[in-house]
């Protein structure tokens, strides 16, 4: 996708309903060749900020999104996010350490899944966006842990 086209679609999806953090996921996701109708959705949660809301900007919780949904490989309940890259996961948990709230966006395949290297633990406080969980066994274990877990159903 050439510049020009980035910036058209850019323009063009406003105009169809989709917000900031949305349209900062699906960007991301169609450079990456990738479509997930049910992520962006439920992204739609994560919108109206700024302007004296006292929540965060959509364009900021939409940009933390697409850098977890780069960077996750797996999602597991006791190690966490997991990457297939030692180097890439160096690099995503110094991001982490500057956080004080991680989002992370993944799609229903990424659960169980556990790649090489670990880049981060579920915290309390931590919001995954997701297009479903995979049991109510995961809603109930990361309940426990504190996360909070935004899907198109909630």
């Amino acid at each position: 996708m050439s510049n020009q086209d980035m910036f058209m679609r850019l323009l063009e999806l406003p105009s169809q309903g989709y917000a900031c953090s949305q349209i900062l996921l699906m960007l991301g996701m169609e450079l990456n060749g990738d479509e997930n109708s049910a992520v962006v959705r439920t992204m739609a949660g994560l919108n109206e900020g700024m302007y004296g809301s006292g929540r965060l900007c959509g364009c900021l919780t939409g940009g933390s999104c697409l850098l977890g949904y780069f960077s996750g490989k797996g999602l597991d309940v006791r190690k966490g996010v997991t990457d297939s890259s030692e180097d890439d996961a160096e690099i995503k948990k110094s991001m982490v350490s500057c956080s004080k709230k991680l989002i992370i966006a993944a799609d229903n395949t990424k659960f169980g899944t556990i790649s090489f290297a670990k880049v981060v633990d579920f915290r309390k406080g931590d919001i995954l966006v997701t297009d479903s969980l995979p049991d109510d066994t995961w809603a109930q274990r990361l309940a426990d842990i504190g996360v909070v877990v935004v899907t198109e159903d909630s």
